[in-house]
């Protein structure tokens, strides 16, 4: 029983939130306006109806009175209102409205309209009056039937309208009365005479209609000496059917080679702007697909398998406006060939040429160690200043030991002896993007102080502070100094290969039994050969793991002979760089 409350109430929640999260969805409909003038004796009396495109009365609905000439103010002619001026025009509870304009002019126009509302469209009537001519009858235009949508792909179009008069006890002839048709440009696009019945018909070209799209129509009488001029205006939509056709395609494709199609698309012989065109199989697979632009859509693809031939496709257009049909898919079908000897053979080549590339590559066995640095890194004086010159300080350049770039983001610091690194620091200073510094500090140096200059990707290089004078410095980059440590190492143990210098990874191998040599090894490898670069942290942590003797050789077949047996020294050997790390600035 409590679950099923449970779930009542949830559901109740959710009908709940879905209705209050509801999008309102309102339908206009049509409105009509009916109205004519009488003239009496020093006046003129205007009545008329306000009705939606059901019939029904619309009360109290406001209304737009305007004349020309300017007509007097209004006054009620109804029976409860007689003769009270009307400063605003709203129709009555049964949607009819009566004024009374005193002393009008001889003759003149008078318009009326309706703006609409949230659940009406609006709707206006333009009335002529001559006082001393006989009274006209209003007169109304409809279309009949009202058409939602005109099909333009017809050479052509028919459109039908009513020529009726507003008061049903009046009568006048409706025969042989000129209606035109404007279209959606504003242009007269048709003109018919009416029928006894007061019915017109147009037979409207297609070429006048085009291009697809929405627009208005606009249907328009001028009036005679019986009936007042009137008109009407709906919308509607142009419809048209998108057509395709091939403007160049290959007679025959070939496997694994781009096909193009090249293709024309219209709808009423106008060209298409948008959408999209697809290239389908018969299964409704699809291989391409492409936009259209100014009715011109370029289809590539390529066949990967080999189908049985003749292939067929189907070229489907997906429209993007509501008024243009996709139509029928144009149905395609095209021929197979097989590649030429000559581009099989290509293609064999090249892939062979891939294999070796890559194996070449990857053989990291027989990658020689990195090249050594051309110029040897470190910190070197190469003109001393005196006490009296001007510029007493320190100024040089820093350079990459190897290819002599400024290495970037590079600093110098000066150190002085202390027990705390924190009270250490005497001066920082950033080295430019061209790697040349000069300094004179403001302050006297301690005994012992230490020049220090770091980059990001280099090694720190450290010595005492030199006297004042030109500094020449070489870094180089922690890749080459782990390569150098490495080769340094490997002459200690007298570690040789049968053919080049000893790699890594041929450390590795020939130390299979010693798991934390063949390790450490491995992970020099990675570092050195690897695709990021080494930060300080990972160059020390392989100088600390760097092993000592690494024992007995081993036999003569695995290609390689280690003839130390006893030496187990660790450091390097003179002129070597250390590492990055704490404790390593004096």
């Amino acid at each position: 029983m409590r679950r099923l409350l449970a779930a009542l109430v949830l559901a109740i929640c959710w009908l709940t939130s879905a209705s209050a999260t509801a999008v309102p969805i309102r339908v206009r409909g049509g409105a009509t306006l009916r109205a004519r003038i009488q003239t009496e004796e020093n006046a003129l009396v205007l009545r008329g109806q306000l009705q939606d495109d059901v019939g029904a009365i619309m009360s109290g609905s406001p209304l737009v009175l305007s004349a020309s000439p300017q007509l007097d103010t209004p006054r009620a002619c109804s029976h409860s209102r007689r003769g009270q001026p009307v400063s605003r025009l709203l129709t009555g509870p049964d949607g009819t409205f009566c004024l009374t304009f005193r002393d009008p002019p001889r003759r003149g126009r008078v318009r009326l309209d309706f703006a609409g509302d949230a659940y009406h469209g609006s709707s206006q009537i333009v009335l002529d009056y001559d006082r001393e001519g006989p009274s006209r009858l209003t007169a109304r235009l409809l279309f009949d039937p009202v058409p939602r949508s005109l099909d333009i792909d017809q050479a052509t179009v028919t459109i039908t309208g009513r020529l009726q008069l507003v008061d049903p006890k009046a009568y006048a002839g409706r025969a042989d009365r000129t209606i035109t048709l404007q279209g959606p440009d504003g242009t007269a696009i048709g003109e018919a005479k009416t029928a006894g019945d007061g019915r017109v018909r147009f037979g409207v070209p297609r070429s006048r209609l085009l291009p697809p799209g929405r627009g208005a129509l606009r249907m328009s009488f001028a009036g005679s000496p019986v009936l007042q001029q009137a008109e009407t205006q709906i919308t509607v939509s142009r419809h048209a059917r998108a057509t395709i056709s091939l403007h160049a395609a290959p007679s025959a494709i070939t496997l694994n080679l781009n096909a193009p199609i090249d293709l024309r698309l219209t709808a009423a012989s106008v060209a298409l702007q948008g959408g999209v065109v697809e290239l389908r199989q018969l299964s409704g697979t699809t291989i391409a697909r492409a936009p259209v632009k100014a009715g011109r859509a370029r289809l590539e693809f390529r066949i990967a398998d080999e189908p049985k031939s003749p292939l067929s496709f189907d070229i489907v257009y997906l429209p993007n406006a509501p008024w243009i049909h996709a139509g029928s898919p144009l149905r395609w079908t095209v021929a197979l060939r097989q590649p030429h000897w000559t581009s099989r053979l290509l293609l064999l080549a090249a892939l062979i040429a891939a294999v070796v590339l890559v194996t070449l590559t990857w053989r990291r066995s027989k990658r020689q160690a990195a090249p050594q640095p051309t110029v040897e890194p470190g910190i070197f004086v190469v003109t001393e200043r005196p006490e009296h010159d001007d510029r007493a300080g320190w100024s040089g350049q820093v350079r990459d030991a190897h290819d002599g770039a400024p290495p970037p983001e590079a600093s110098i610091r000066l150190w002085r002896p202390a027990l705390s690194t924190d009270d250490a620091l005497l001066l920082q200073l950033a080295i430019g993007p061209d790697g040349c510094f000069d300094f004179t500090p403001d302050m006297p140096l301690p005994e012992g102080c230490t020049i220090e200059v770091s980059s990001p990707a280099h090694t720190t290089e450290r010595r005492r502070l030199p006297p004042r004078g030109v500094l020449r410095i070489h870094l180089s980059t922690r890749r080459r100094t782990v390569i150098a440590r490495f080769a340094a190492w490997a002459r200690r143990r007298r570690l040789k290969a049968l053919a080049g210098e000893p790699t890594p990874q041929d450390a590795a191998n020939r130390h299979t039994d010693r798991p934390e040599v063949a390790s450490w090894a491995r992970a020099v490898d990675g570092a050195t050969f690897g695709p990021t670069a080494i930060d300080a942290d990972h160059a020390s942590t392989l100088q600390a793991t760097e092993p000592g003797s690494v024992g007995p050789a081993k036999s003569q077949a695995s290609g390689y002979e280690d003839q130390d047996a006893s030496s187990d020294t660790t450091s390097l050997p003179s002129g070597a760089i250390d590492f990055d790390g704490p404790g390593s600035r004096n």
